[in-house]
């Protein structure tokens, strides 16, 4: 003890302090960055891995089809009667087949409806000539046994059906505040979930001036990925501007818990964004929605997992001029069934 005082006393006296700290401090950051580096390279091949599987994986949910619809069953859902319609067309759609999806609205890359159907009441639609087509996977609002779904199909990519399928499930059975699955098709590819009743927290703000919206149809070939870094950091500069006359501290604190249980059923890389937030009409309570990009992580060491959170903790930050840090929050349970 009595050398450690020593060295501590020279280190004062002879200004080495001054350059210990900076030397840790950089030694601490050049290991972040290598930590970085590496589970950034173990995301990829966690995605190779995935598809490589997709095939084993795609048969294991079809077979599972109908225990993933009952716990479905116990998650959010809105009845087509409480969607806002003309008494003819919910004449219409209530007429309809119990094994049939009846096309309500098309929704655009801004969240916008294109109605089938005439006015809805609290929906934001859009006229014909002002809907922009989404690049990748088409989403439809639809009528799914008497209750409102939205449809989303994958164009053939087994890979992202299953994915976000499977985080649906394991984020229902949770608990969390997502959408829940009311139908899958494995013949066409198409997952339909629960419509949550709200505006997303992109359309409040582009209402309260905030210029959010994307004035181009989307391209085939999509932004690359500096383009996507300025639009982000646009778009939450934009945001942030008019942020405190939409929601308060509190709905902010309660959105990231939300996160952090989203985290803790092992879900990470969570598209934070506005348009993937939904403020409930009736409580005011946030929904996340849109996981084609997350990944399910069922088994992580404490170390990894904070590390893995950290990215979206980052976002989080940028979106909402929050200072969260990644806690130590409880980790997933280790599921003994399938990932």
């Amino acid at each position: 003890m009595r050398d450690l005082r020593g060295v501590r006393f020279l280190t004062h006296e002879t200004g080495l302090g001054a350059i210990v700290k900076p030397v840790r401090r950089m030694l601490s950051r050049a290991g972040s960055m290598l930590l970085t580096a590496y589970y950034a390279q173990y995301r990829r091949y966690k995605r190779f891995v995935e598809r490589l599987g997709v095939a084993r994986e795609f048969q294991y949910w079809r077979s599972q089809k109908d225990s993933v619809l009952r716990t479905g069953e116990a998650g959010y859902r809105l009845k087509v009667t409480d969607l806002g319609l003309t008494p003819e067309c919910l004449a219409q759609l209530q007429g309809q087949e119990r094994s049939e999806e009846i096309v309500i609205a098309d929704i655009d890359k801004n969240g916008l409806w294109l109605s089938y159907v005439g006015p809805i009441e609290n929906a934001p639609t859009v006229a014909p000539d002002h809907y922009l087509a989404r690049r990748r996977f088409p989403v439809q609002v639809v009528a799914c046994d008497g209750y409102v779904g939205v449809r989303k199909s994958y164009r053939g990519a087994k890979t992202n059906m299953v994915r976000e399928l499977k985080i649906l499930h394991h984020l229902g059975a949770a608990g969390c505040h997502v959408p829940a699955l009311l139908n899958a098709d494995f013949e066409n590819l198409t997952l339909t979930t629960s419509y949550i009743a709200g505006r997303a927290l992109k359309q409040e703000l582009a209402a309260r001036g905030a210029n959010l919206f994307s004035r181009q149809p989307g391209k085939a070939a999509g932004p690359s990925a500096l383009q996507r870094g300025r639009i982000r950091n646009h778009r939450a500069q934009e945001g942030r501007r008019v942020l405190s006359a939409i929601v308060g501290q509190p709905f902010i604190e309660m959105l990231y818990q939300e996160l952090c249980a989203i985290h803790t059923a092992g879900v990470m890389d969570v598209d934070v964004k506005y348009g993937n937030i939904i403020v409930e009409r009736q409580t005011g309570e946030p929904y996340w929605i849109d996981f084609e990009h997350a990944s399910y992580y069922p088994n992580l060491s404490p170390h990894a997992f904070r590390s893995l959170r950290k990215p979206d903790a980052h976002k989080f930050n940028l979106f909402f001029g929050a200072k969260k840090r990644t806690c130590a929050i409880k980790l997933p349970n280790r599921d003994k069934g399938r990932a």
